[in-house]
């Protein structure tokens, strides 16, 4: 992505998102779509571009989608995503 563009992601769709924050402590990042812990709410397939929303992380009974796949190799972190 380019500076200054960032994902919105709004709390009220999304469990355990604080308003007025970025995805920091709550963002990883690999070459797969394995969320690394129950805390991690967005991750970034860095082998397939796609960034993915778990309202439960890697615990069990959440539901993984793809919010998007970013084409020409762009990437996405922690700070790429804002909560309102």
């Amino acid at each position: 992505m380019k500076p200054g563009e960032y994902f919105v992601a709004h709390r009220s769709r999304m469990n355990g998102l604080i308003a007025g924050t970025d995805a920091t402590g709550i963002f990883g990042s690999s070459a797969n779509d394995t969320f690394g812990s129950a805390n991690e709410r967005f991750h970034f397939n860095t082998a397939t571009h796609s960034l993915l929303y778990d309202s439960n992380g890697s615990a069990a009974g959440g539901t993984q989608v793809a919010l998007a796949v970013l084409e020409n190799g762009g990437t996405v972190d922690a700070t790429h995503i804002h909560m309102v």
